[in-house]
């Protein structure tokens, strides 16, 4: 080992195992035949290797010493036209990590795992087609879902009940076919002509089901949040020092991982470090993905 380290300590780094049933979408730059770029929408599962094996490789701790030293950090899944430094990736190679995050054992169909303890946490993206249940609706909605025969209807229904309906919230309106009958079969016939059943429903259910009108492609109302299972990692890192790197500081505390928090805790010499046993030599670690 070196004689002296600059000791990082990361806490709450989020690590989301590999979902294959993910229905998430990445965009994807590359470069054509005739060498332009462009951009390329394609599905988070259909990525044949998008993750590490290992939660923290060579690659993570790369892009930690780069952002401490105002470069920028090279994406691992996605395609780039520029490279890492190779100084800064050597250092992180020989780097040390220990990950204090506690493991479980699992058996599954008779083989032993380790895995660390999954716990949920809040994501800013909700899982796919996650469609919000409106506690009302209102006559703008109404419009957007009724597109081109919102006028139409509008018109056939106050003409039916004798009064202009967009006085009122649209929600009195809800089971109004109980107590005005028949003089809505012709508004319910246009509804069904036109395929707009969710607004039929409305009219004639006691409780209608709200997101059959907000649920679809000109409304799109859905969740702006969720839910995902992930791990929270903790643990430090020792950096071989070097005068070059420490001149180059732009700042003490950055990111690894997602939302994971890192920073410089100090420099120590080699006899300083106690539990240098457990930690492990970065190039020793496997960065294989699958």
């Amino acid at each position: 080992m070196s004689n002296r380290y600059i000791k990082l300590s990361f806490e709450n780094a989020k690590l989301f195992p590999k979902n294959v049933k993910t229905k998430d979408f990445v965009a994807r730059i590359d470069v054509n035949a005739k060498d332009k770029l462009y951009f390329k929408r394609c599905s988070r599962a259909l990525i044949e290797k998008g993750s590490f094996k290992e939660p923290i490789t060579v690659h993570q701790i790369s892009n930690v010493l780069h952002a401490f030293v105002g470069e920028r950090p090279v994406p691992s899944f996605r395609k780039t036209f520029y490279k890492p430094d190779e100084f800064l990736f050597n250092l992180a190679n020989k780097s040390f990590l220990k990950i204090d995050s506690p493991k479980i054992t699992k058996i599954i169909k008779g083989d032993v795992f380790e895995s660390y303890i999954p716990e949920f946490t809040k994501v800013n993206k909700s899982a796919s087609d996650s469609w919000t249940k409106a506690p009302t609706i209102q006559w703008f909605k109404v419009k957007k879902f009724m597109g081109e025969y919102y006028d139409e209807f509008i018109i056939l229904i106050n003409t039916s009940l004798g009064y202009d309906v967009t006085k009122e919230p649209f929600e009195t309106l809800k089971n109004l076919y109980i107590k005005e009958g028949v003089k809505l079969d012709e508004v319910i016939k246009f509804l069904l002509e036109k395929q707009k059943t969710p607004i039929v429903n409305f009219l004639q259910k006691e409780s209608p089901d709200r997101s059959e009108i907000t649920k679809n492609k000109l409304l799109g109302e859905t969740i702006t949040s969720g839910i995902d299972t992930c791990f929270f990692l903790n643990g430090e890192i020792l950096v071989p020092y070097e005068q070059s790197f420490v001149d180059k500081l732009t700042k003490n505390s950055t990111n690894i991982l997602d939302g994971g928090m890192v920073k410089i805790v100090g420099i120590f010499y080699e006899d300083e470090i106690t539990d240098t046993e457990n930690f492990t030599l970065v190039s020793e670690i496997s960065d294989e993905k699958y």
